[in-house]
């Protein structure tokens, strides 16, 4: 079975990079952008749109992997894809370093030079970008982004579709809440409360979210 990858922008270059560089066979990327229907993106044609595949997919199981920067959106359509019964794979770089004893959600994409070490925990469409290091312990909760340069000390634990920048730090048993943001650079050493934006070293809340971030920027 082939694989579609939905969304054909930067992050689903890198997608497309890790998993033919692993021998999965890719069916083509599917995108909602008008524009880019019919393009070749890097040897790969963008078949159709989400609502296409759907109905092409209604009855039969077709494996994707949503490979979009915009965590909300690639939860939902995750799950969506799950609940109608379809296969959702994960993406890992053959240079990633997994533990045995690590546990991985679905649709999850581990970059190249990722570590994820031993009793980690990743839910469901999380990305480990590259040469982020999750150590032992750590819960990352569904939707979760963790930015190039990431490191995550033992037992943290990541609130849903939360966003770490570049480079940011986590000291050891610091929990962050679901749905804030890290800005790049960050070093976090005491707990970040849900729906935040924080940044700075030591990092500390600038203002509330409201459940309001242009996840565009990421797509």
């Amino acid at each position: 079975m082939s694989c579609y990858i939905l969304g054909a922008g930067a992050h689903g270059r890198v997608v497309a990079d890790i998993l033919a560089s692993s021998s999965v066979a890719i069916a083509g990327f599917v995108d909602d952008d008008a524009r880019l229907q019919g393009a070749l993106v890097h040897g790969h044609a963008v078949l159709c749109d989400t609502p296409t595949l759907l109905a092409q997919a209604a009855g039969r199981p077709v494996q994707v992997i949503v490979a979009l920067g915009a965590a909300p959106l690639r939860l939902r359509l995750t799950r969506q894809f799950l609940d109608l019964g379809h296969e959702v794979i994960n993406a890992l770089h053959r240079q990633a370093i997994v533990a045995p004893t690590a546990a991985i959600g679905r649709g999850v994409c581990l970059c190249a030079a990722a570590v994820l070490n031993p009793d980690a925990v990743l839910g469901d469409a999380v990305i480990v970008n590259t040469g982020a290091t999750v150590d032992h312990d750590c819960v990352i909760a569904d939707g979760v982004h963790l930015s190039p340069g990431v490191h995550l000390a033992g037992r943290v634990r990541i609130g849903a579709l939360t966003f770490l920048g570049v480079g940011v730090a986590v000291a050891p048993r610091v929990s962050i809440g679901a749905g804030s943001i890290i800005g790049a650079g960050a070093v976090v050493v005491r707990d970040i409360p849900a729906d935040v934006l924080a940044y700075g070293a030591p990092a500390r809340v600038i203002r509330r979210l409201h459940g309001q971030f242009d996840w565009s920027r990421l797509l």
